[in-house]
């Protein structure tokens, strides 16, 4: 399996940063807990009726989620189609339009529910879903991601399908959770932009309408095959800044915001009309160091003060990184290589025997954390390092790493479909789209567990790897991101938006505040 260049998903990492720009994210499998307001159990200052609003992270530009360059929103997506699994609220994946499946190595063989229905009338088959692969397969976007994990899916049958898998884990379910929206093949317009209208899906709602501010009206499919959805209207306006979603929620306008910003969460939390869910996601807050020596590289891990960035930045919510990657992707690797972080007398010994010219000003060039820059700024002129911090938008931050000019940059990585091995892989593979000066022993083991077919045979060298990645530092961890979403007290159903990428199955909302 070859990762040469990153999605923009993986780049900018993590939902949330994946979501403004296209993170999400970037996503978060298990929820840390429902932070409540202080209200008395079955007393609701914003009371919910029949018709509920989102206010989105990303704006429509489209309803084909193909067309990944317009824009799309995956609320939006998971209402008009189903996919084959979806997550729970804990980032597990559980069968939807698949019935069962049964793994043998890299070969999947999924038995596809016979009682489904598209919103037409015409019943879903195993061509409709091996059609919905194919489209995305073939998509400019989506199809060089997508084939690094799985190359084809072929039909067995009229209710079977074979998913040709490029590893022999179950990442291959992510992909057909976040990705292969099961479209209808015999409706299907190629030609077709769907910017006001939707390709025939089977899901819980239909497209009503979208207006010039491209709110999307959605209104239930009453024949849903999982059951009519509680809410008849759901309408997802587009994103605004978190203080004016903040009043929106609190004006009973908006019933939802996902990812809210941390400065609106404690004026959230003392709400009693309103929860916060606060969970941990998928990224981690990382410095990226594509210049200077091993021990220049070595002093600037030691040298920052990660729990003075979380106080600062984070208003102490988070724990400095104890991981290479965040723990959610460590999975049950975390803890297996153990570093020290912040050591101010070590990174001055390191600096000391550094090779590298200080005498110039290093750039770090961050889209959406300037206080953490200015946080490690203040840290690095403590050992003789001089930096300036980069603030930019996300376009010039990815310009900058395309055309590998950035010294530094710092940002939060992360999504549900990467492990510690394709992580590693991202980073620091041969011809991948980073450029960090690591040795070419490292560069050699690398490619070493990319020949290695099996994933669980990796393992050892895996750790290896990031025992490595320690020593040279062309990576410094900072700290796990939380992320936070408020919504009106008695909406139910909501699970963390970083179960998975950014999930949201609207059809599943219930009201309980009746």
């Amino acid at each position: 399996m070859s990762m040469t260049q990153p999605t923009r998903r993986q780049f900018l990492g993590g939902s949330a940063a994946l979501l403004a720009a296209m993170g999400a994210g970037g996503l978060a499998g298990c929820s840390g807990g429902s932070d409540t307001g202080s209200a008395a159990a079955g007393s609701y200052g914003i009371p919910l009726g029949d018709e509920l609003t989102i206010i989105s992270l990303i704006t429509n530009g489209t309803f084909t989620p193909v067309n990944a360059a317009a824009g799309f929103d995956k609320v939006v997506l998971h209402a008009l189609f189903d996919t084959l699994f979806v997550f729970d609220a804990d980032g597990n994946l559980q069968p939807c339009l698949a019935e069962s499946y049964e793994q043998n190595g890299f070969d999947v063989t999924i038995k596809i529910r016979n009682d489904v229905s598209f919103t037409d009338g015409a019943p879903l088959t195993a061509d409709d879903v091996v059609f919905s692969f194919d489209v995305y397969e073939n998509d400019t976007v989506n199809g060089p991601y997508i084939r690094q994990y799985i190359t084809s899916i072929e039909k067995v049958d009229d209710t079977t399908v074979l998913v040709h898998s490029l590893r022999d884990d179950e990442l291959w379910k992510n992909i057909l959770a976040e990705y292969i929206y099961i479209m209808e093949a015999a409706t299907y317009d190629a030609s077709s932009s769907y910017a006001d209208s939707a390709p025939t899906g089977t899901g819980a709602y239909l497209l009503d309408s979208v207006d010039e501010a491209r709110t999307v009206t959605l209104t239930a499919n009453e024949d849903y095959w999982g059951g009519a959805p509680e809410f008849t209207t759901v309408r997802v306006q587009a994103p605004v800044d978190s203080s004016t979603a903040l009043v929106a929620l609190q004006n009973g306008e908006a019933n939802l915001v996902t990812q809210i910003a941390l400065s609106a969460v404690e004026t959230a939390r003392e709400d009693p009309n309103l929860e916060v869910s606060t969970f941990a996601s998928w990224s981690q807050q990382m410095l990226g160091v594509c210049t200077g020596d091993q021990a220049f590289r070595q002093a600037i891990f030691h040298a920052i003060d990660r729990q003075n960035i979380i106080d600062i930045c984070n208003d102490g919510e988070g724990e400095p990184a104890t991981d290479m990657f965040s723990k959610k992707i460590m999975g049950d690797l975390a803890g297996s290589v153990e570093f020290t972080g912040y050591d101010p007398e070590l990174a001055q010994e390191l600096i000391a025997q550094s090779e590298t010219d200080l005498s110039q000003t290093f750039t770090i060039y961050t889209y959406d954390a300037a206080d953490v820059a200015q946080c490690i700024q203040q840290d690095l002129a403590k050992i003789g390092i001089n930096i300036e911090v980069g603030a930019v938008d996300s376009n010039t931050y990815s310009q900058a790493l395309i055309d590998k000019t950035a010294q530094m940059f710092l940002g939060a990585f992360g999504t549900d479909m990467l492990t510690p091995d394709s992580f590693v892989e991202l980073f620091l593979a041969e011809g991948t789209f980073y450029y960090f000066p690591i040795s070419d022993e490292l560069r050699q083991k690398v490619a070493d567990m990319l020949a290695i077919p099996s994933i669980a045979d990796r393992r050892d060298l895996v750790i290896e790897i990031m025992g490595d990645m320690v020593e040279e530092a062309p990576i410094v961890p900072l700290y796990d991101k939380n992320s936070y979403d408020v919504y009106t007290k008695g909406l139910g159903g909501v699970l963390p938006s970083s179960s998975g990428t950014y999930v949201y199955y609207v059809g599943d909302f219930t009201n309980e505040q009746q």
